[in-house]
Formats: C-alpha cells, sequence, structure tokens
C-alpha cells in the first residue's frame, strides 16, 4: 500500500477508540441515566450502552481489516534490504516472540497496577495516561520506518526540493534520501493534496484513476476534448477542473489512465500535477481571473518540463537508494480506463 504508515498509526488510533468505548460502556455515568431523568434528546443508560458496544465492535472489525494490510506492507519492507537477502519466516517468528514478550510484560504491571486503582478518577486518569503513551509510542514508530517505495508525498517532496534551484548550493538539484524524506513525512495527511515541500503548504488537489464521464463533470468540454488529443500518445490523460471549483488551495487536477498504464506512468501523471500546481502557486494567479487558455498553456509548459526532467529525476532517484521499480500512487485499481480504439473494435 502507498499509505502505509498512515493506515498502521490509524489502526492503533481505532484500536484505541474501541478500547476507550469499552470503557466508557461500563461507566457509571452511563447506567445512571434512566429515560425518566434524561432529556428527550439523550437516549438512556441502556441505549448508550449499546451503541457503544456496537461501535467498539465495529471499529475492532476495521482496526483487523486495516492492521492486516499495513502489517503485510511493513513485513515485504523489512524483508527486503537494501544489502543481502531478507527472510519473511525469521521476520514473523520474531514478531510473534515480540508480541508474546509485550502481553506478559502488560500482564505483569497490570497485576501490580490493579490494586492501586480503585476511584473513578485513578481508574480514567489510568486510561488517559496508558492510550496516550501507546499512541505516541506508536506514531514514533511509525515515523522512524524509513520507506525507499514513492508515493505521492515522498514523490512530492522529492520533486519539489530536485525542482528547486535555492535549496542545493551553487544552483544544483538537490537529491533527498529515504531518510531525509522520513523525517519530513506528514504520517496523518490527505494523499489527494498537492503540497509544496519546500514552502511547507497545500496548493492544490489531484485526483488518480477518475473515469473521463467524470472529468467532464468538472471541466468543460472543449477542455477535455482538448485534453485528450494533446495526450493521445500519453498512458494517461490530464484534466484541470473549472477554476470556479478550485478553492483557496489552488487547481483540482484530475487524471484518468489509458489501458496498459503502469507504476512509472502513476508517477509520471502525479508530478505533471504537482508541477501545475507549482507554476499556478508561483504566478500568484486567482481562480476568478484564470483563463481557459493560460490553463491549457499551463498543462503543455509543464508537461515539455517534465519530459526533460523525468529521466534525469529517476536516475538521480536510484543512485540515492530509492526503489524505482516499485511504488504506487494510487490505492488500489482505479474506477475506469481509457480502452485503445483496437481494444474497443476487438469488443
Amino acid at each position: 500500500s502507498p499509505e502505509t504508515k498512515t493506515f498502521h498509526f490509524l489502526a492503533d488510533v481505532i484500536n484505541d477508540t474501541s478500547i476507550v468505548l469499552d470503557t466508557v460502556t461500563i461507566s457509571p455515568y452511563f447506567t445512571g441515566i434512566s429515560s425518566s431523568t434524561a432529556p428527550l434528546y439523550i437516549s438512556s443508560g441502556s441505549n448508550l450502552q449499546i451503541i457503544a458496544m456496537c461501535m467498539s465492535g465495529a471499529m475492532r472489525s476495521l482496526c483487523s481489516l486495516v492492521a492486516g494490510g499495513s502489517k503485510a506492507a511493513l513485513t515485504d519492507h523489512f524483508a527486503s534490504p537494501v544489502n543481502g537477502k531478507g527472510d519473511v519466516g525469521e521476520l514473523n517468528a520474531k514478531n510473534a516472540s515480540r508480541s508474546t514478550v509485550v502481553a506478559l510484560t502488560g500482564v505483569l504491571l497490570g497485576t501490580l497496577i490493579v490494586p492501586y486503582i480503585t476511584t473513578r478518577t485513578s481508574i480514567y486518569t489510568a486510561l488517559f495516561f496508558l492510550v496516550f503513551g501507546h499512541l505516541l509510542a506508536n506514531y514514533l514508530a511509525v515515523r522512524s520506518v524509513v520507506l525507499r517505495s514513492f508515493n505521492r508525498q515522498r514523490s512530492s517532496i522529492l520533486w519539489s526540493t530536485f525542482r528547486n534551484p535555492k535549496a542545493g548550493a551553487d544552483g544544483r538539484s538537490v537529491v533527498l534520501t529515504p531518510r531525509n524524506v522520513s523525517n519530513r513525512e506528514i504520517i496523518l495527511d490527505i494523499p489527494s493534496c498537492i503540497r509544496d515541500a519546500v514552502a511547507d503548504r497545500v496548493i492544490g488537489h489531484c485526483s488518480l484513476g477518475v473515469s473521463v464521464q467524470y472529468a467532464m463533470t468538472r471541466c468543460n468540454t472543449p477542455h477535455v476534448l482538448k485534453m485528450l488529443q494533446y495526450f493521445q500518445e500519453e498512458p494517461y490523460v490530464l484534466f484541470v477542473a473549472e477554476s470556479r471549483s478550485w478553492g483557496r488551495h489552488g487547481p483540482r487536477i484530475l487524471v484518468s489512465f489509458k489501458e496498459g498504464y503502469g507504476s512509472l506512468d502513476q508517477l509520471r501523471a502525479w508530478l505533471h500535477a504537482l508541477e501545475i500546481a507549482a507554476m499556478w502557486s508561483t504566478r500568484h494567479m486567482r481562480p476568478s481571473v484564470t483563463s481557459p487558455s493560460e490553463i491549457e498553456d499551463m498543462v503543455l509548459s509543464t508537461h515539455e518540463t517534465l519530459r526533460k526532467e523525468f529521466s534525469g529525476f529517476m536516475r538521480c532517484m536510484k543512485e540515492e537508494g530509492w526503489n524505482i521499480e516499485e511504488g504506487a500512487m494510487m490505492m488500489g485499481s482505479p474506477g475506469s480506463v481509457i480502452m485503445s480504439p483496437e481494444t474497443t473494435k476487438d469488443a
């Protein structure tokens, strides 16, 4: 998964939320509420307990789903070291041993601490500190993971610093290592946000893998037709939504992929969208005064820039230890792809 670190920490947040709900379920605050004394807009204690128990069970199920996918991706990462060959079996054995030690340590500490937790205040105080400590430890653990594959946020950080002449000495391009990028990642970030890593602000939004039909609901028809014609030789088609729907964070960009696209095509499409948003931000343009012709000029000029810089960018990334063969900008598969005329004819 391209957002492994985000989902792994999110699974911990969901799990701790279910634990809090379980604690609240047996709380005197809930059991003490009766239907006769409660206001009309507040359910009785038994109803609130049922709601809390149902929410807790749903969150545990969601946690298992999210944690399972992220754990598989992290296992694959740790079993593929830069030098040498990893062993998934050995990694799983060590992980199981670690879980056993942590569980036994928790039982031992609980045996020593529980006799001193006798009041309602002490219960909730201990719950707060334990949940906070668990989330803090997992947040620091997730931040320490250094992934070498591309996703939207990491590629934005790399491309922004690579294309910024002020970042390096003597105007040279700066190539960040996986460790440098890991230190600058935002764990709970919205993947569709285009972020300028140098200025550390959102400069646009990009949706990958949309259908042409959806793009036509956000863009005017002449723009869609021009982009389909311009990107005939590319494995993707990029559309820019009408300026009135942009908002204050910059342009909204939509990308459709063609049949047979690959992971590098996803990366090219995302970097193209990043270049458009960066150009719009640099020119300090306002959506209300951005004409369709200016938007199309930006798409064409940034496409030429990407064509010239992309091969050098990928070469530098490989030299710094990035895994350029693997990486995905999207979670899952696109809702639809543009079929080639030959495939359509055969069908």
